[in-house]
């Protein structure tokens, strides 16, 4: 998940900080945004590595809420 905040966001996390992100960040698309949380669920499985789940909530949240990503992140 680390990984996956540096490549889409520059941005350095330790392993802790970038799963708390991306539970942030999920909660943010299951309350508000129905259509890309369904998106994520059929995306998601169990074969999906840490980084292409962090990667595909990053690229969802880049496209349709970039505003609330920014917040999340300052």
């Amino acid at each position: 998940m680390e990984t996956a905040a540096y490549d889409y966001l520059s941005l350095t996390l330790g392993k802790r900080e970038a799963l708390v992100l991306y539970y942030r960040l999920t909660a943010f698309i299951r309350e508000h945004d129905a259509a890309g949380f369904a998106r994520f669920m059929a995306f998601r499985d169990g074969t999906l590595k840490d980084h292409a789940l962090m990667g595909f909530v990053l690229g969802l949240m880049m496209d349709r809420h970039r505003g609330v990503l920014e917040q999340f992140l300052a």
